[in-house]
């Protein structure tokens, strides 16, 4: 019976911590307002790079993180450079996003994008 009530107890706790948690996750797909070779790509872990599958390497036309998630898209293959960020509900035309290497320097993010990493918001 002991073993029971700190079974609840520890349970209760374990809750109450990851009600504040929630999985990153982005949907994309390789042309304008959501058509086309669309995925999800769910359980990110905060922070890592990720690297598109050849289906989407310098295809992608739109871009969403999931709620309370903002990413951060790459040229690139390894998160290294050229970054433009988009959170939550993101953006169905990638024509309209633009990476900015430096102040005054534009560059659109659509069909040229390798790589993300998403952290979470609030």
């Amino acid at each position: 019976m002991l073993l029971n009530k700190y079974s609840v107890i520890l349970v209760t706790a374990l809750s109450v911590h990851f009600q504040g948690v929630h999985a990153l996750g982005a949907y994309f797909c390789n042309d304008i307002n959501w058509v086309t070779d669309c995925v999800h790509w769910s359980n990110l872990v905060s922070g890592q790079c990720y690297t598109l599958d050849a289906g989407h390497q310098d295809k992608v036309s739109s871009f969403g993180p999931d709620s309370g998630t903002g990413c951060f898209l790459a040229s690139d293959y390894s998160c290294a450079n050229d970054y433009a960020y988009l959170a939550y509900p993101g953006s169905g035309d990638l024509r309209t996003v633009y990476y900015t290497p430096e102040p005054g320097v534009e560059y659109p993010v659509n069909d040229d994008m390798n790589s993300f990493w998403c952290t979470s918001i609030s």
